[in-house]
């Protein structure tokens, strides 16, 4: 079987971008919000040797070159021409039912050249974008699609795909890893209970940690079964945490937290999936990269 890259671009864009915003900085540090003020404040004040602005910093044949190659690695690594690759649409359905949804990024400024490299990239790779879906849910639908057709490896350094079973390329770590049924299951519960989406805005369900979770998840073997005894506040005696949590938040809270947990948290993974959200959405096809490096890769 021949295997099928599914690449999350969407993150490999920010990688090849974040690459270039400075040569060196102190460790343990957060780079500051406007680097060239901060590399101008450094030299007035001598202190260039903390903070160095990357040679090719805006220079965009450079941030071109830096993507193709990664590109050109990763599919290397995998040992495939055959690809598929995502990119953020400009909405995102979530938006539509949780105004909290990554309320954390909003009005801020694009990093440099992000924008110009994302069109290069769609143009020259045919990347899929889509105005209703992040790239984590397309890869997970192209790759449920494609699962019996080719040996998928979904390429993304991102957490929150692993809520899915199947083999993974952390490109940022260059490192493989496999997730099975299980640990899928056991992951996505791990989110819902415990993280809700990464976007720092709190909907996840209070006083359950990762033991908790587990304990949940083998006692009552289902995902409703877990939601049953949270809710109802099933075997209060055996599940203090429960019960305590739910006895806060009230029926009705319990009930639209976990509902705000799921929105923000459960990837889609079926066409199916988009038209009952009404979002349209068509299974791309499988490109190949073309030796001639000029060319695009159609």
């Amino acid at each position: 079987m021949n295997k099928l890259a599914i690449i999350d671009t969407t993150s490999l864009l920010y990688y090849v971008v974040g690459h270039f915003m400075t040569e060196s900085y102190p460790m343990g540090e957060r780079l500051p919000k406007d680097i060239d003020k901060a590399y101008e404040g450094a030299v007035e004040n001598e202190e260039k040797k903390y903070i160095t602005i990357h040679p090719d910093r805006y220079n965009f044949n450079a941030y071109t070159n830096n993507f193709d190659e990664r590109f050109k690695y990763l599919l290397d690594t995998i040992g495939t021409k055959s690809y598929i690759g995502f990119v953020d649409g400009r909405d995102n359905f979530r938006k539509r039912y949780l105004d909290s949804f990554k309320s954390d990024r909003l009005n801020k400024k694009p990093l440099q050249f992000l924008n110009e490299l994302r069109e290069y990239a769609q143009e020259k790779y045919g990347l899929i974008a889509s105005e209703d879906l992040e790239s984590d849910d397309m890869c997970l639908i192209a790759a449920n699609h494609y699962k019996d057709e080719y040996d998928v490896v979904i390429c993304s350094p991102d957490s929150d795909l692993r809520q899915y079973p199947g083999k993974f390329y952390d490109y940022r770590s260059d490192t493989f890893s496999s997730i099975s049924e299980d640990d899928a299951a056991k992951n996505l519960l791990y989110m819902l209970l415990t993280k809700g989406h990464n976007n720092k805005v709190k909907s996840h369900l209070p006083d359950c940690g990762e033991k908790t979770a587990n304990i949940y998840l083998e006692t009552h073997g289902t995902y409703s079964g877990i939601i049953d005894a949270y809710i109802y506040g099933i075997h209060k005696s055996n599940f203090p945490t429960i019960y305590k949590s739910i006895k806060g938040l009230g029926m009705l809270g319990g009930i639209d937290t976990l509902h705000r947990s799921f929105m923000q948290t459960y990837l889609l993974r079926t066409v199916e999936e988009c038209e009952y959200l009404g979002i349209q959405f068509n299974i791309p096809n499988v490109l190949t990269l073309k030796k001639n490096t000029e060319e695009k890769f159609i």
